[in-house]
């Protein structure tokens, strides 16, 4: 007698296809002029709903005694990179010469509070990939790194486009080293706690971000018109 596999969707599955599907619709809200400003002023809101549903999967998975040292991780990111952020937009240090929009939100010192969470987001994505890829330290350190700068060198030419935030001139090429080097870091420091938690949730939601930030450079690329389209059916 054989027991059949449990193929039903667990979770962490619900949670990845919900991403994937939000964001799909996104790049198509902002392919369309009619509902561009309706997906504008939801940023913020999907953004922060993605971090909780992120954040509430991994707690329910760590151990007790991981609470506290992963709680404590996540404040230090947090206001590390509100912060470095602060230095930026105020006198220019860290990433360049740069101002945030009002798209994303409440802001403190010009920096919208939700920029801190999604760089919490993105490590801990890029934290479950290089967890699943390797086990040695410096690979890992490097490997977290590179995948932030990749991100954001996908990310910058889209938020731009989409009015999240604009530079005094050209992305300056310390942003993308900033990016590697903060990433690195805040690895480093959780690769120092020996913490660990259920990645797949988190490498969703950098996988899905990636492919919305993707998409939207797509439209740019080929001057793409969701309405121009909507008139072939």
């Amino acid at each position: 007698m054989t027991l059949k596999k449990d193929k039903r969707l667990d979770t962490a599955d619900k949670t990845a296809i919900f991403f994937y599907l939000f964001f799909f619709v996104g790049v198509l809200g902002f392919a369309l002029s009619a509902t561009r400003a309706a997906m504008l002023a939801m940023v913020k809101y999907v953004l922060l709903a993605c971090a909780v549903l992120l954040f509430v999967n991994i707690y329910r998975g760590l151990k007790r005694q991981d609470m506290p040292k992963f709680i404590g991780w996540c404040v230090f990111v947090f206001l590390a990179t509100v912060f470095l952020e602060a230095l930026g937009v105020n006198y220019g240090l860290v990433f360049g010469a740069y101002i945030y929009s009002d798209v994303l939100g409440l802001k403190v010192f010009g920096v919208p509070l939700i920029i801190g969470i999604n760089w919490l987001t993105v490590i801990l994505g890029s934290i479950s990939l290089l967890n699943a890829i390797t086990h040695r330290t410096f690979l890992f350190v490097l490997g977290v790194g590179g995948c932030a700068f990749l991100f954001d060198y996908l990310l910058e030419p889209a938020a731009i486009y989409l009015g999240f935030w604009q530079w005094e001139g050209a992305i300056p090429v310390q942003n993308y080293a900033a990016w590697f080097i903060i990433a690195a870091i805040c690895a480093a420091i959780f690769k120092h706690t020996k913490l660990s938690f259920n990645g797949r949730v988190a490498r969703s939601l950098l996988a899905a971000q990636t492919l919305f930030f993707i998409g939207i450079r797509l439209l740019m690329r080929f001057s793409l018109n969701g309405d121009n389209l909507l008139r072939l059916f």
